[in-house]
């Protein structure tokens, strides 16, 4: 007997979690760690000090062209043309009918030319069917085009009391991303270590509660 299903994906940090003993297990078409010495002392470690999180499998979407805006501005449930740039709101993506594909994150930023980009965080088990939603409704903009690098990215969620003082240790310029607002989001330059310095952008977003941020190098 052969099975059709199509095998897991796997993020850029496999081999680190395995590394670090994580229980691999399925989810929304990933193999992704669940634990690593168990969920009471991470629990405990988030809440007093810092975890970090591998959320790769959580979809990215930028949205580019001078129609960007008019474009998700017709697909989500917030104002996406009143959105400052550095800033990012919470809300959902709908069916023609009202009713909900997914709940979403979109961000406003720039390039250095002043050029606009937005970037759209999605649900991992909703991936294809927001990306599927917004090829349908795209052809209806002029000068829109949007690319999921979900696969070819990293997404890490990094929550605790010392979430912040972590990047800020990471960062080797000022600003630091302490300075950041809540749901807001910006590119910084971060020390990988070994003289690698590398950019990556910083959101002060997510679900946890906890303070912390989401960083996509």
């Amino acid at each position: 007997m052969t099975s059709d299903a199509a095998p897991l994906l796997r993020t850029a940090l496999y081999d680190n979690h395995i590394a670090a003993g994580a229980r691999m297990v399925p989810f929304a078409g990933w193999e992704m760690p669940v634990q690593y010495q168990g969920v009471i002392a991470e629990a405990k470690a988030v809440r007093s000090d810092v975890g970090i999180f591998d959320v790769s499998h959580m979809g990215r979407i930028g949205i580019y062209g001078s129609g960007a805006a008019s474009f998700m501005d017709s697909l989500v449930t917030f104002s996406v043309k009143t959105l400052a740039v550095g800033r990012a709101r919470y809300g959902f993506i709908l069916a023609d009918t009202g009713g909900i594909l997914d709940d979403v994150i979109l961000y406003h930023t720039q390039y250095e030319d002043g050029s606009d980009m937005l970037r759209l965080v999605c649900n991992a088990a909703n991936r294809d069917a927001v990306t599927a939603w917004m090829t349908q409704h795209a052809a209806a903009f002029r000068g829109v085009y949007f690319i999921d690098s979900t696969e070819r990215t990293v997404l890490v969620a990094v929550q605790g009391p010392r979430a912040l003082e972590v990047m800020d240790d990471l960062c080797p310029d000022e600003p630091k991303p302490s300075r950041l607002r809540p749901f807001g989001g910006a590119t910084f330059p971060l020390n990988l270590g070994g003289g690698v310095i590398s950019e990556g952008f910083i959101g002060r977003t997510g679900y946890t509660g906890e303070d912390g941020v989401e960083n996509r190098p």
